[in-house]
């Protein structure tokens, strides 16, 4: 699964099921403003650029301290190691 071209945001969720660890892509459709972002991704935000510079990604701050699983989509499209659930926002929509 990958994320094709955007052009409002996405939220990229990250769960086990069956012992395997499944991402699922779906519309954001919440503001986006930090208790919004901070409530999809589950605790503070950070915010980190994609590799491609065209998204911002909205991660967990601390999720590798809660052992959050790897998010291999976020990943890939950032370039580094990310876990948990993230949104994708086209460059431009976040203030």
């Amino acid at each position: 699964m990958e994320i094709k071209e955007l052009e409002s945001p996405v939220l990229v969720t990250v769960e086990e099921k069956s012992g395997e660890v499944v991402s699922t892509i779906t519309a954001f459709t919440k503001d986006l403003d930090q208790a919004s972002m901070k409530e999809a991704v589950g605790g503070w935000i950070e915010l980190v650029k994609s590799k491609c510079g065209k998204y911002d990604v909205i991660i967990n701050e601390e999720g590798r301290l809660r052992h959050l699983h790897h998010n291999q989509i976020a990943s890939t499209l950032c370039g580094h190691y990310i876990v948990g659930d993230v949104i994708v926002v086209p460059i431009g929509l976040i203030e």
